[in-house]
């Protein structure tokens, strides 16, 4: 979707069959992230409306027009979300998009959706690199399973976008396995059918040599692929996005057609399967009718990065929900947290703790714990003391916990925060509120 990424499928070049990836250890597809939007709103659980970027509030990328915005922009009704475009003011738009707090390494990927009409579109469902271990962002790597651009010139109704973002850079790319019927019709931007008028089905097989684009079941194209970051390593995982961009010096080029706004990129539903040698694999990922077949595709290797995964904790004797009395005088408080630190964390990372009042967010307490000896990768017990003010205010605090790094990287003023699992949640985030409690007594 960024701007080294304006590449088509046409012409793709002479069909060049390479060795089938090794290892064929997977029996099926296995089910790890589904939304079929069913609900009466989005799930802000699960997705986030902003770029990963500026704090995780970037609502814009490239020189596209629009801004991304919660104005309306995403609803859900019928089991449909719509990502709503609207014309703002003059040569103004605001629009929708979504993006996984999930992340994944590999696996088939899929999403319906009925794409919207008009010169100057510019919707994408795409994968971008997440956090990585150390609370960095790198691009690239970058997968864009589609991009629909209409600009009334070079792009038109009838064909899609799709490519990806390579290390190094400007790397060659031998595309193979094409669908005779694309294969024919490339250089016509995949063929004569309005892509906009109905349901189409976009789906990616990712894996970690190799990724194969699908329209409706069909095989656009597959190619070589490692998802690395610049240094020519595995990058951190991706994250889902979706999004309706309007346009700018590519979409944009030749105006856009006002005249279609307001209008949505309608979204059926996102899965993301991954393979897996369980009993519960399967041929189908959901109830997919064009899910690819799994034996064409096999691998091993891990679905996600492993993280720090924070459990329950306690302020005192009281554990969420409990009450405790901090009196005035008191110098500390025994803080008890719950976490699985990753093997090797001990070495960059330290334990960030933070005692809040609920409401004004004031902030009680806090201390950087160090980590030695507590990353083996199992659950354990962190008893460490706080520090306390002078006078201690009754009333509601939470335990915020953090994994943060010993030393600001270069360029930055503080340590970064990594991405961490709260509890048995499967989305990454970079805190967690690990309890709750009330202050009973104090004297001031």
């Amino acid at each position: 979707m960024k701007t080294a990424t304006r590449r088509w499928l046409a012409p793709i070049l002479a069909a060049t069959m390479l060795s089938a990836p090794p290892a064929a250890l997977a029996s099926g597809w296995k089910l790890v992230f589904e939304d079929n939007f069913d609900g009466s709103a989005l799930d802000r659980s699960v997705w986030a409306t902003r770029y990963i970027y500026g704090n995780e509030k970037q609502d814009k990328l490239n020189d596209e027009v629009q801004r991304y915005r919660d104005n309306d922009n995403h609803v859900v009704k019928d089991g449909v979300l719509d990502l709503v475009a609207r014309k703002t003011g003059e040569g103004a738009y605001e629009s929708g998009m979504i993006r996984s707090l999930q992340t994944f390494y590999y696996g088939y990927y899929e999403a319906r959706v009925k794409l919207p009409k008009g010169k100057g579109i510019w919707p994408a469902f795409w994968l971008n690199s997440d956090y990585d271990a150390s609370g960095a962002l790198s691009w690239p790597p970058e997968i864009d399973i589609m991009e629909y651009v209409v600009n009334g010139g070079e792009d038109l109704p009838n064909m899609v976008h799709s490519a990806a973002v390579d290390t190094p850079r400007g790397s060659a790319v031998t595309y193979y396995e094409t669908h005779p019927e694309y294969n024919t019709k490339l250089k016509s931007f995949v063929g004569t059918e309005d892509l906009s008028d109905g349901w189409r089905v976009f789906g990616l097989v990712w894996t970690p040599t190799d990724y194969t684009v699908l329209l409706d079941g069909k095989v656009l194209y597959r190619r070589p692929y490692a998802w690395l970051n610049k240094s020519g390593v595995l990058a951190a995982p991706a994250h889902v996005l979706l999004n309706f961009a309007i346009g700018g010096s590519w979409a944009g080029r030749y105006g856009i057609d006002d005249s279609y706004f307001p209008q949505a990129l309608s979204i059926d539903y996102v899965r993301v399967c991954q393979f897996s040698e369980a009993s519960d694999a399967g041929a189908r990922c959901g109830d997919s009718a064009y899910t690819p077949n799994p034996a064409d595709y096999r691998y091993s290797a891990p679905g996600d990065m492993d993280r720090a995964v924070f459990g329950a904790a306690a302020i005192g004797d009281a554990e969420s929900g409990g009450s405790v009395a901090l009196p005035s005088g008191v110098a500390s408080v025994k803080v008890t947290s719950r976490l699985r630190a990753p093997s090797g964390v001990a070495a960059t990372q330290n334990l960030y703790s933070v005692i809040k009042a609920n409401g004004s967010g004031t902030v009680l307490s806090e201390q950087t714990t160090p980590l030695d000896g507590y990353d083996n990768g199992e659950m354990r017990t962190v008893v460490h003391e706080m520090p306390l003010p002078a006078t201690v205010k009754p009333g509601s605090y939470r335990l915020v916990e953090a994994i943060v790094g010993k030393t600001p990287p270069a360029g930055a003023s503080t340590p970064l925060k990594a991405p961490v699992l709260c509890g048995g949640a499967k989305t990454r985030t970079l805190t967690c509120d690990t309890t709750q409690v009330t202050v009973t007594t104090a004297s001031y």
